[in-house]
C-alpha cells in the first residue's frame, strides 16, 4: 500500500563519546535509523517508540505520519470543514498507546489567500478534527490522552493556551493581555509554553493546577518547549538553551559552543538529558553539551536539531543527507546479560560462561562485583563483536552472594583506559553467588565468613584456663562416690597406684570421671551385673577409661571440634549447651566452668569411634585418625581436599591436624577456614586457621607447596617442612554423634606370655590391636 514506507535495512552504525570536563562520562552506542527515504520532519517520540512527524509529498503535500517498529504510516485525512481544502497535515505529538495529535492547514476554496488551521486527533485508525477557535494547533499529548494547544476563542484577538480532558477544552490564563502558546505536557499534567506580556516581550511559563507561573528570561524573550515527570523544563531565551529545575535556582544557561552560535533546548527526558540544537543537533548531559554530527561515521549525514528524546534515551533528529532533510532516529542498542542469571552458583578455579547481546561492532568490558555494584574488579576485555565469555573464576575471590557481572561497551578504535574506563553503555547482570575457598554460611539471608577473631573461642589452649587446680581438685576419687552406682570410685579403679596397666587415677587426671560418661554415655559405660546385683562398670569402659587419662596436656581438639559445631550446626550446639553458645560470635562467650566444660567434652572424642554410625567409611577414613595415617597422606592430597571441602555444597567443614616432626606422638588440631594462592608463587598456599594456642588472631596460616609437595607450620614453632603429619579429620557432622567406645576389653585374654604386650579387640570391626607396653 502507498501509505505504507518500509526501510528495516536502511540503518547506520553511530557511535559517540561523553567527554565532560574533568573525567570520562558514560558513553552511548546507538544505531541510526532512517525513518523515511522522503523528505521528513520527526517532531515527537513515545515512551514506546512511536514517532510522529510529516513527511512530503510531491501530489497531496506535507502529510501527518506515525512511525513504529520499522514501519511508517501515513495518517488518514479528516474530513475538511464545507468551504475548505486541506492542503497539509503534520503530526506534533504522539503518546505511548499510538495516540498522535497535530495540526490540519486549510485553504479556503475559490479563495487562495485564505489560510486556516485545525487540530486532528488520531486513535490509532480514525482521524477527527479538533476546533477550540480559530487557528486551533495540538502540540502535544500525554500518556492519559491529555492534549494541550494553542487557539483564537470566540471574543478574543490572540492565541489562547488550553488543554482537552475528555472531551472538554479548558483555556487557562495569560501571563499578559496578548497570546499564549501551549507546547508541551508532561504525565503530571503540568503545561509549559510561552505567553505574550504587556511591553510585547514574551516569557516561559509552566500552569499547574490552575496556576500559571512565569518563568522569566535571560534578557527579554524565552519560550518553554518540554518539561519531564520531575517537572524540570527546557527552552530558549534570548537564543541561548536553557534548563528550569526549580524557583531558587530559576533558568540556567546550557553550554555552546560558542557564544556567538544560537541554541535551544526541545526535549528533556526523566533522567534530565536534554536534546536541541547548538549550531547541530546537540545532547546536554551533566552539564555537558555534545555535537552529535563530530560522531557520525558516515560523511553524508549531518544532523541539524535532536527535537525529541523519551526515557529509553531514543532520540529523534533532523538530518540532511546530500542536502535532503530526512528524519532519523538514533536507538540505543541496549545490552542484555543471558548468563550468569539470577541466583545462579559459580564456584572458584572453575570456568563458568558470561554471555549477552549486544552490538557486533562494539569491544566489550566485562567485570565483577563482589557487593552488590558498590565497586568493581575488572576481568577481561573482548575482540571486536564478540559476546560471549568463558572465564575461569580466580580461586583468589573470597565468598559473596551479592555477585553481578558488569558488560559494558567501549569503541574498537580506543584503548581502554584503565584508570577512567573508556565506555559506552553498560549493563548489571542478576545477582549471583561465588563461592569460594573459604567457609562460610548463610544466616538470615547474610554471607558470614569464620574468621578466628570472632568464631573461635576468645581464650587460650593453657593449662590455667582448661584444666586449673580450682577445677580437678574436688575429684579426690579415693573418695569419690560415683553417682550412678552410689559405690566408691575406687573399689573397681587403681586409684593413686599402678595397674597392671602402668596406670593410675589421679583427682588431675584428665578429664575428669564424670565429663567421661557424660560424654559417651551411660550406657556405654554402666550395666546390671546379674551376679552381683548391682550396677556395674563395663570393662571395656573401664579400660577405656584408664589407658586414655592422663595429665592434661592440651585441650586442642576440643577447641576446634566445638567452634566448628557451633559454627555449622548452631542450634543443636545451643540445644547440649545452652549457657554458652552464641552462633553470631563465639568470641563473646567468656571463659567459666560451662564454656570449660564444652570443649572438653568434644576433647575425648577423638579416642572414640565417631564413624561407627557411617555406613560407608572407608579404611582411608579411618586411617586419618590413626598414628598412622600421616605417613599415607601427602601435603598435595590435604590440598586437594581443602579445596574440596570449601566448595561443598552444602558446607563441609572439618579439622585440620599436624603433628610435630620433633614428636610424631603429639598432635595439634586447629580450624581451617581460608585458603588463599599466593600472588608471588602460584603453587604456595596458605591455609589459615583457628588456632586454639592464639585466641582471636586472624594471622595465622599453615604454607603447603604444592610443587615440592611440602606443608610449614607459620605459628611459631620454626619447624622445616615436613611432607607427612598433615591431614584432615572427617566432617564435622561425626562429631554429633556420641562417640563409640571401640576397644572392648576381654577378660583374662592377658596371661603371662603376653607380659609385654596389650591386646584390644574390636568386636565391631573385627580386629586385634597389639600395642608394645615397653
Amino acid at each position: 500500500m502507498k501509505n505504507f514506507y518500509r526501510n528495516r535495512a536502511s540503518k547506520v552504525l553511530l557511535i559517540f563519546f561523553i567527554m565532560n570536563i574533568s573525567t570520562v562520562a558514560q558513553n552511548v552506542e546507538y544505531e541510526l535509523i532512517h525513518l523515511s527515504n522522503e523528505f521528513a520532519i520527526p517532531h515527537s517520540i513515545s515512551e514506546a517508540g512511536h514517532v510522529a512527524g510529516e513527511i512530503r509529498d510531491n501530489i497531496l503535500g506535507w502529510q501527518a505520519f506515525i512511525w513504529k517498529n520499522d514501519t511508517l504510516k501515513i495518517i488518514p485525512q479528516p474530513q475538511a470543514p464545507d468551504g475548505w481544502s486541506i492542503s497539509g497535515i503534520s503530526a506534533q505529538g504522539c503518546n505511548s498507546q499510538g495516540h498522535v495529535v497535530g495540526k490540519v492547514s486549510l485553504r479556503k476554496i475559490n479563495d487562495n489567500l485564505k489560510f486556516q488551521t485545525v487540530g486532528f486527533y488520531y486513535d490509532g485508525s480514525t482521524t477527527k478534527v479538533i476546533t477550540a477557535g480559530e487557528n486551533t494547533n495540538l502540540y502535544a499529548i500525554n500518556d492519559i490522552d491529555i492534549i494541550v494547544g494553542s487557539a483564537i476563542p470566540n471574543g478574543e484577538t490572540s492565541q489562547v493556551g488550553f488543554y482537552i480532558d475528555d472531551n472538554d477544552i479548558i483555556y487557562f490564563p495569560k501571563l499578559g493581555p496578548n497570546g499564549t502558546n501551549a507546547f508541551a505536557i508532561n504525565n503530571l499534567n503540568d503545561i509549559v509554553g510561552n505567553s505574550v506580556l504587556s511591553d510585547g516581550s514574551f516569557h516561559a511559563f509552566r500552569f499547574s493546577k490552575s496556576s500559571i507561573k512565569d518563568l522569566g528570561a535571560f534578557t527579554r524573550n524565552s519560550k518553554a518547549n518540554s518539561i519531564n515527570d520531575h517537572s524540570w523544563i527546557v527552552g530558549v531565551s534570548d537564543f541561548i538553551a536553557f534548563v528550569w529545575k526549580d524557583s531558587l535556582t530559576g533558568m540556567v544557561p546550557l553550554k555552546k559552543w560558542s557564544e556567538s552560535l544560537n541554541s535551544e533546548a526541545y526535549a528533556i527526558n526523566d533522567s534530565g538529558v536534554i536534546v536541541g540544537l547548538n549550531y547541530g543537533a546537540t545532547i546536554w548531559e551533566d552539564s555537558s553539551a555534545y555535537d552529535l554530527n563530530t560522531l557520525v561515521e558516515t560523511s553524508d549525514i549531518y544532523l541539524t536539531r535532536a527535537l525529541d528524546i523519551n526515557n529509553k534515551g531514543q532520540i529523534i533528529t533532523e538530518g540532511s543527507i546530500n542536502g535532503q532533510t530526512r528524519a532519523l532516529l538514533l536507538n540505543p542498542i541496549e545490552i542484555e546479560i543471558l548468563e550468569p542469571k539470577e541466583d545462579d552458583k559459580w564456584k572458584v578455579d572453575q570456568k563458568h560462561k558470561i554471555k549477552w547481546t549486544g552490538s557486533m561492532n562494539s569491544r566489550y568490558l566485562i567485570e565483577l562485583s563482589l557487593d552488590d555494584g558498590k565497586s568493581y574488579i575488572p576481568i577481561d576485555t573482548t575482540d571486536v563483536g564478540v559476546t560471549e565469555l568463558n572465564w575461569k573464576v580466580s580461586d583468589t575471590l573470597s565468598s559473596s552472594i551479592t555477585c553481578n557481572i558488569q558488560v559494558s561497551s567501549f569503541n574498537s578504535s580506543n584503548a581502554l583506559n584503565k584508570t577512567s574506563r573508556i565506555t559506552k553503555r553498560s549493563k548489571r547482570s542478576e545477582t549471583f553467588k561465588i563461592k569460594g575457598y573459604d567457609l562460610t554460611r548463610i544466616v538470615a539471608d547474610t554471607l558470614q565468613h569464620f574468621t578466628a577473631k570472632e568464631n573461635g573461642w576468645s581464650f587460650g589452649n593453657k593449662r590455667e584456663n582448661m584444666w586449673p587446680e580450682t577445677w580437678w581438685s574436688q575429684f579426690n576419687y579415693l573418695t569419690y562416690i560415683d553417682k550412678v552406682t552410689n559405690r566408691p570410685f575406687s573399689e573397681k579403679f587403681p586409684v593413686g597406684k599402678r595397674s597392671y596397666l602402668n596406670k593410675s587415677i589421679k583427682s588431675y587426671s584428665f578429664i575428669d570421671w564424670p565429663l567421661f560418661v557424660d560424654s559417651y554415655s551411660i550406657e556405654q559405660i554402666y550395666f546390671s551385673n546379674p551376679t552381683s546385683g548391682f550396677i556395674d562398670y563395663r570393662p571395656s569402659a573401664a579400660i577405656f577409661y584408664l589407658v586414655h587419662q592422663e595429665n592434661w596436656g592440651g585441650s586442642c581438639y576440643g577447641f576446634a571440634v566445638s567452634s566448628l559445631l557451633d559454627w555449622q550446626y548452631p542450634n543443636i550446639f545451643n540445644a547440649k549447651f545452652p549457657s554458652v553458645s552464641n552462633s553470631d560470635n563465639l568470641a563473646k562467650i567468656p571463659l567459666n566452668d560451662e564454656t570449660r566444660k564444652a570443649v572438653n567434652y568434644y576433647f575425648w572424642h577423638q579416642f572414640g569411634n565417631e564413624f561407627s554410625h557411617q555406613e560407608n567409611a572407608s579404611l582411608y577414613d579411618y586411617y586419618k585418625h590413626d598414628s598412622v595415617s600421616a605417613e599415607f597422606i601427602t601435603p598435595r592430597d590435604v590440598l586437594a581436599e581443602l579445596k574440596k571441602m570449601f566448595l561443598a555444597d552444602p558446607v563441609i567443614s572439618k579439622l585440620l591436624i599436624f603433628t610435630y616432626p620433633t614428636d610424631l606422638d603429639f598432635r595439634h588440631a586447629v580450624v581451617p577456614y581460608k585458603l588463599l594462592r599466593e600472588n608471588e608463587s602460584p603453587h604456595s598456599f596458605k591455609v589459615f586457621i583457628y588456632d586454639n594456642n592464639s585466641p582471636l588472631d586472624n594471622g595465622k596460616y599453615i604454607r603447603i607447596d604444592s610443587i615440592k609437595n611440602e606443608w610449614k607450620e607459620e605459628l611459631g614453632a620454626q619447624f622445616e617442612p615436613g611432607n607427612k603429619g598433615f591431614f584432615l579429620s572427617l566432617p564435622i557432622k561425626n562429631y554429633l554423634e556420641t562417640p563409640k567406645i571401640w576397644l572392648r576389653w576381654e577378660d583374662d585374654i592377658v596371661d603371662s606370655k603376653w607380659k609385654d604386650m596389650e591386646l584390644y579387640l574390636n568386636r565391631n570391626r573385627g580386629e586385634v590391636s597389639i600395642f608394645n607396653k615397653a
